[in-house]
Protein backbone atom coordinates (compact mmCIF):
# COMPACT_ATOMS: atom_id res chain seq x y z
CA UNK A 1 0.00 0.00 0.00
CA UNK A 2 1.72 3.27 -0.95
CA UNK A 3 1.00 6.43 1.35
CA UNK A 4 0.88 9.70 0.36
CA UNK A 5 3.38 11.68 2.43
CA UNK A 6 1.48 14.73 4.42
CA UNK A 7 3.68 17.22 6.48
CA UNK A 8 2.91 16.22 9.88
CA UNK A 9 2.98 19.79 11.51
CA UNK A 10 -0.24 20.43 13.59
CA UNK A 11 -2.65 21.88 10.90
CA UNK A 12 -0.36 21.36 7.95
CA UNK A 13 -1.56 19.39 5.05
CA UNK A 14 1.28 20.53 2.57
CA UNK A 15 3.02 17.70 0.23
CA UNK A 16 5.98 17.30 -1.40
CA UNK A 17 4.89 19.39 -4.66
CA UNK A 18 5.66 22.40 -6.18
CA UNK A 19 7.70 24.57 -4.40
CA UNK A 20 7.19 22.94 -0.75
CA UNK A 21 9.21 20.40 -0.17
CA UNK A 22 9.12 16.98 2.89
CA UNK A 23 12.37 16.54 5.03
CA UNK A 24 12.78 13.24 6.99
CA UNK A 25 13.37 14.25 10.80
CA UNK A 26 17.47 14.25 11.41
CA UNK A 27 19.25 10.85 12.03
CA UNK A 28 21.13 11.85 14.75
CA UNK A 29 19.74 11.14 17.75
CA UNK A 30 20.14 14.51 20.24
CA UNK A 31 18.91 16.87 17.00
CA UNK A 32 16.03 13.94 16.21
CA UNK A 33 14.63 14.83 19.75
CA UNK A 34 14.91 18.64 19.33
CA UNK A 35 13.06 18.58 16.74
CA UNK A 36 10.47 16.52 18.10
CA UNK A 37 10.38 19.11 21.18
CA UNK A 38 9.50 21.50 18.69
CA UNK A 39 6.82 19.47 16.80
CA UNK A 40 2.94 19.32 17.49
CA UNK A 41 2.58 15.48 16.53
CA UNK A 42 -0.92 15.26 17.12
CA UNK A 43 -1.95 13.82 13.88
CA UNK A 44 0.34 11.05 13.67
CA UNK A 45 -1.54 7.60 13.90
CA UNK A 46 -0.01 5.38 16.59
CA UNK A 47 1.40 3.21 14.37
CA UNK A 48 3.31 5.66 12.15
CA UNK A 49 6.95 4.81 12.49
CA UNK A 50 8.92 8.00 13.14
CA UNK A 51 11.26 7.12 10.15
CA UNK A 52 7.99 8.16 7.81
CA UNK A 53 7.27 11.61 9.86
CA UNK A 54 8.43 14.25 7.11
CA UNK A 55 8.35 18.34 7.92
CA UNK A 56 7.95 20.54 4.56
CA UNK A 57 9.68 23.60 4.00
CA UNK A 58 7.44 25.85 4.89
CA UNK A 59 8.73 25.21 8.63
CA UNK A 60 12.32 26.53 8.05
CA UNK A 61 13.05 29.84 7.93
CA UNK A 62 15.72 29.38 4.65
CA UNK A 63 13.00 26.57 3.15
CA UNK A 64 15.20 23.67 4.10
CA UNK A 65 16.69 22.25 7.34
CA UNK A 66 20.09 23.12 8.13
CA UNK A 67 23.25 20.09 7.15
CA UNK A 68 24.34 18.52 9.77
CA UNK A 69 27.84 19.70 9.71
CA UNK A 70 26.36 23.63 10.47
CA UNK A 71 26.49 25.04 13.90
CA UNK A 72 23.45 24.02 16.19
CA UNK A 73 22.60 27.59 16.25
CA UNK A 74 21.73 28.20 12.86
CA UNK A 75 18.50 29.73 11.95
CA UNK A 76 17.09 26.28 10.82
CA UNK A 77 18.82 23.57 12.80
CA UNK A 78 15.19 23.07 14.39
CA UNK A 79 11.70 23.88 12.39
CA UNK A 80 10.43 26.98 14.11
CA UNK A 81 7.96 28.83 11.74
CA UNK A 82 4.13 27.70 11.52
CA UNK A 83 4.69 25.31 14.40
CA UNK A 84 1.13 26.63 15.46
CA UNK A 85 -0.80 26.08 12.23
CA UNK A 86 -0.27 28.31 8.97
CA UNK A 87 -1.85 31.60 8.25
CA UNK A 88 -4.92 31.36 6.08
CA UNK A 89 -3.86 33.39 3.58
CA UNK A 90 -0.43 31.64 3.39
CA UNK A 91 -2.19 28.34 3.12
CA UNK A 92 -4.51 29.26 0.82
CA UNK A 93 -1.56 30.19 -1.69
CA UNK A 94 0.42 27.06 -1.67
Amino acid sequence: MVTRRVCCVDKCKNTNSGCVKLFALPKDSLRRQQWLGKLKLRKLRCNTKIEHVRVCSIHFVTGKPALPYYPSNHIDWVPTCFLDGMPEKLGDKL
